[in-house]
């Protein structure tokens, strides 16, 4: 993989000494890697996933700065660019149907909302504070999720337009097993938050 650009900065001396930022920005403008470099973690790599197109890593290396290890962030940053891929498509209240193809590991909502461009509230930003996300799935697909957690389900409660496929589409984190995921936005949602 070739490295166009290489940054390295200190982020808040004072307040994160053990943390430097590397920032690797890969041969393709859509690959990005932002990797902590977190000198007193005894792991080797840690990943979270950020958004479709970056992630973040926490390496461990206490000498990092001085050795540059960078074909680590950047097979780090190799891997982020090809995650695995599902199929949504998602119909609006008004009937405007999308399809899309979304990374797994992100949720139903990220995809509708971010992917799609559907006008989906989600007031909570995903946290299940609220039931503006609510969306009814086919019922082949509803049976390919898990349970509902009690939180989802009380927020459900309080949603209008409820059908027995309902769930919340900021609980469902999207999965190979979920290719093909076809939802529905309801006529009307309720925001708990406001």
């Amino acid at each position: 993989m070739k490295l166009t650009h290489i940054f390295f900065l200190h982020f808040f001396k004072n307040l994160f000494s053990p943390f430097l930022f590397c920032f690797v920005l890969c041969g393709s403008a859509a690959t990005m890697s932002i990797g902590f470099c977190a000198q007193k973690s005894r792991q080797r790599l840690l990943w979270r996933r950020l958004t479709p197109s970056s992630s973040m890593c926490l390496l461990h290396d206490s000498a990092f700065f001085s050795r540059c290890q960078l074909r680590l962030c950047a097979n780090v940053a190799g891997t982020a660019a090809t995650p695995g891929k599902v199929r949504v498509h998602a119909t609006s209240a008004e009937g405007k149907t999308v399809s899309l193809t979304a990374p797994t590991g992100i949720t139903l909502m990220e995809a509708i909302r971010d992917l799609g461009r559907l006008d989906i509230e989600a007031a909570c930003d995903g946290t299940c504070a609220c039931s503006t996300c609510h969306v009814i799935l086919r019922e082949e697909d509803f049976e390919k999720l898990s349970e509902p957690s009690e939180d989802e389900v009380d927020m459900l409660d309080l949603a209008p337009s409820v059908t027995k496929t309902s769930r919340l589409s900021c609980q469902i984190q999207l999965t190979d097993a979920l290719d093909g995921i076809t939802v529905k936005l309801p006529p009307e949602t309720s925001n708990q938050m406001s």
